[in-house]
């Protein structure tokens, strides 16, 4: 009975890989994310391939608002709000419980206990007696400090930082089309939580990894064999690309934290270089008031900054027609002292205001440093978290039917193809010209 079992799990499973074209998808996209990871931040001038534009054309994007039990809200083809009478061709129903108990999700915000969280996907469009299958991927982030004893029993937890990344996964309609009980079509999350909150939660859907297999494949087992020898290798190179990709992101949050940091110290030592200006121009201030009250005093008539050039001119002229050339000299010292320092007050005080206003710019520059080093950190955890769930899906999927490979798959072939074929058919929900149709489901969060 087991070998039955990983015989079965093995066609399932199949369905994923058997074709040349998506094993060269998968090493186009491995090239890109190695790409990617020299290259974070790209523009639309690096679309240059006019065939990558005409197939992005051609791809439709259908967005589904759930409500927390999962029925849909409302829904959206790509940028429109859907108006089509189409059925979708996938059903999500969310169930949740606390302590045993079925329980509303509106009703679970708030509560305490061991709370269960079950995601179920029916796949309902069919072709020729067969259902089109989904892969389906949901993300959910939990905040550690309400749950605790986390467990999903298909997927993987992904990160366990300031928040708990899980990703759990599906084969919506395979285990009906392949007559298995074998591959999930739900998973479950359990916890202890004490005051439940649930942000967001979202869950990618498409039959392209179904859709894009070749079935003349099928005609050889030798051809199905080699078939997931290369998607293994493909697969390795995928994972090398998100690990560059994950290290060239995480060095760039290394530097905008960096560059966070020393624009605040450039913040701090403006506004002291602000204050010993001030310091600077107010003791040059008072060292020429000194001098013009001195020199005031000492010719019997008041001087100021605007009025002691003419006076003292005509001071020393005097001095010098009298013959007291000493004295004219001294005071022509005087004079040059006094200019000098009104020369400098003028300069600081320019140079003060300057400083100043550089030093109120800088707490916007600061925010900015702060909120790119903030964005830099949540990319570099995006993509440690996307090389994580590759090498998972990698070791705990793609590797046992690479082990499995060899069994007789014979048997199973006719319904495979039929598989493929109803997968196959499928390309479009709304628009008719579309070549590739993918669903995003959003759960909005139970707070």
């Amino acid at each position: 009975m087991k070998m039955k079992k990983s015989l079965v799990y093995t066609i399932a499973v199949l369905a994923l890989v058997l074709s040349t074209g998506f094993t060269a998808a998968i090493s186009s996209f491995a090239t890109t994310q190695q790409k990617s990871s020299n290259n974070l931040i790209t523009t639309d001038s690096n679309l240059t391939d006019n065939n990558k534009a005409a197939n992005l054309s051609k791809s439709e994007n259908v967005y589904i608002i759930t409500n927390p039990d999962g029925s849909v809200n409302k829904s959206f083809v790509n940028n429109t709000i859907n108006t089509s009478s189409e059925p979708l061709p996938l059903i999500v129903s969310i169930t949740y419980s606390l302590n045993g108990n079925e329980i509303k999700g509106e009703d679970l915000v708030g509560q305490s206990g061991h709370v269960k969280i079950a995601y179920k996907f029916t796949a309902t469009k069919t072709y020729q007696n067969k259902l089109v299958p989904f892969l389906t991927i949901t993300s959910l982030s939990l905040d550690p400090a309400r749950f605790t004893n986390i467990h999903i029993d298909h997927g993987k937890i992904i990160s366990e930082s300031s928040s708990t990344l899980l990703a759990g996964y599906t084969f919506a309609g395979l285990n009906e089309d392949l007559g298995t009980d074998i591959l999930p079509d739900s998973f479950t999350v359990t916890a202890d939580v004490t005051n439940f909150e649930l942000p967001n939660t979202y869950t990618f859907a498409t039959n392209e990894l179904f859709a894009e297999i070749d079935t003349t494949q099928l005609t050889s087992i030798d051809s199905v064999v080699n078939s997931i020898n290369d998607l293994g290798a493909a697969f390795d190179q995928i994972i090398t690309g998100s690990s560059e990709l994950a290290k060239g992101s995480t060095d760039l949050a290394t530097g905008a934290g960096k560059l966070a940091s020393g624009i605040a110290k450039l913040d701090s030592g403006l506004s002291e270089l602000s204050n010993h200006s001030a310091a600077l121009n107010n003791g040059t201030a008072e060292l020429l008031s000194g001098i013009l009250s001195t020199t005031s005093e000492k010719i019997g008539q008041e001087l100021t900054t605007e009025n002691y050039d003419s006076i003292l001119t005509n001071f020393i002229n005097y001095l010098i027609q009298i013959g007291q050339i000493d004295q004219a000299t001294e005071l022509g010292q005087t004079k040059a002292l006094i200019t000098g320092l009104v020369s400098l007050s003028s300069g600081i005080a320019e140079y003060t205001g300057t400083v100043d206003y550089i030093a109120s710019q800088t707490p916007a520059l600061t925010a900015g440093a702060n909120e790119l080093a903030s964005g830099a950190s949540q990319l570099a955890t995006g993509a440690n978290t996307l090389n994580s769930g590759l090498t998972a899906f990698k070791q705990q999927g793609l590797n046992k039917l690479i082990d499995f490979a060899n069994n007789n798959l014979q048997a199973f072939t006719a319904s495979l193809r039929s598989t493929i074929n109803a997968a196959n058919s499928y390309h479009h929900y709304n628009n008719e010209s579309a070549t590739s149709v993918k669903f995003i489901f959003k759960t909005p969060s139970l707070k």
